[in-house]
């Protein structure tokens, strides 16, 4: 988990939750099929739902190409948005 937060991220719900480092560590948990982990992770998902930086959260977690979930949702989910983002900072010349 990174060390530092930027001001969106003082009103995010996970750092709210009992178990904030789920968002962060349990990458592979569904892939594994780690029942214990999995519903860790589905915990972390609902906290994402109710998020009122929902969707700031996912921008940074597509432009940053972070792991964990972000936004609602896992880095395997965002893989398209990854691409798509790569070729947006290619037009603007970023």
């Amino acid at each position: 988990m990174r060390s530092y937060r930027t001001r969106w991220e003082d009103g995010a719900r996970c750092g709210e939750t009992n178990d904030p480092e789920a968002h962060f560590e349990l990458e592979n948990a569904i892939e594994e099929n780690r029942m214990a982990d999995v519903m860790r992770v589905s915990i972390a998902m609902h906290a994402c739902e109710v998020c009122p930086v929902i969707e700031r959260c996912f921008r940074e977690a597509v432009f940053s190409r972070s792991l964990g979930i972000w936004g609602g949702t896992t880095a395997a989910e965002r893989g398209i948005y990854y691409k798509l983002a790569g070729a947006e900072l290619e037009r603007s010349g970023e």
